[in-house]
């Protein structure tokens, strides 16, 4: 076994240290963190493998995090994007069922719509954002039904997004 000792990192996140390590060196056992951190491995690492995994952690920062974290972030980005079109589906039902809509109105809304809803249910919000932006509105798609959601989208990026 080899013990590879590197000065530590306060910001980085054991987590995605481990996974990067994992995917990158097979032959590691793991890490222990002390004043120092302490990297074993089953057979000593090339120079160049050792520098590779001391610049690696030396460089990670807060917001390095793991995979699974960021699927996580998507997993509830996702959750609220479903919630946010359920939302809307139920007050386009509303409309239709008191007469304020066709069905024809309602497809026509949807189909405006359709970009912006895949991106919502996907947890992209920033990216649903802008489409809202390039969504023209006419006919049944009013600004009214417009402002609503676009106004929802602006506060959910605005208070979720860096």
């Amino acid at each position: 076994m080899y013990k590879l000792e590197l000065e530590k990192n306060t910001l980085a996140d054991c987590k995605y240290f481990q996974e990067w390590l994992d995917i990158n060196f097979s032959e590691n056992i793991g890490f222990a963190v002390g004043s120092l951190i302490s990297i074993y491995f089953e057979t000593e690492p090339s120079e160049t493998d050792k520098l590779l995994v001391s610049d690696f952690y030396s460089g990670l920062e807060e917001s390095d995090k793991t995979s699974f974290d960021l699927e996580k972030l998507y997993q509830k980005r996702s959750d609220d994007g479903i919630g946010l079109y359920s939302k809307l589906r139920s007050n386009l039902v509303k409309l239709f069922q008191s007469g304020d809509l066709s069905i024809s109105g309602a497809h026509f809304i949807e189909k405006k719509l359709m970009f912006a809803k895949s991106f919502l249910l996907s947890g992209d919000w920033a990216t649903a954002q802008y489409e809202l932006g390039q969504i023209e509105v006419e006919g049944d798609y009013t600004q009214e039904i417009h402002d609503a959601i676009k106004s929802e989208v602006d506060d959910y990026v605005n208070n979720n997004y860096l």
